[in-house]
């Protein structure tokens, strides 16, 4: 990606439901956070391969949304993101 794109690892993803596996995949992977915005899906893009791509259901919470860490939940899922460039 592009020089000052910022990327974020995804550090956790807690699910609220039984369904972890598919998640846990995602844990270590890089992203460019495309949209993360209330009452819309986020778009976290793949850095690696920007043909992939985590579209969430609706965000319901940003808790935190900083310049080196992001934090926001949908109505079954919260995750965690920090910065890495």
């Amino acid at each position: 990606m592009s020089e000052g794109t910022p990327i974020f690892e995804m550090v956790a993803i807690e699910k609220h439901t039984s369904a972890k596996e598919a998640s846990s995949l995602s844990i270590g992977k890089h992203y460019i956070p495309a949209m993360i915005e209330y009452e819309r899906p986020a778009y976290l893009i793949r850095d690696d391969d920007i043909t992939k791509a985590i579209v969430t259901s609706k965000v319901v919470s940003i808790p935190a949304k900083t310049d080196k860490i992001i934090v926001f939940e949908t109505k079954h899922t919260t995750y965690r993101l920090r910065r890495v460039n």
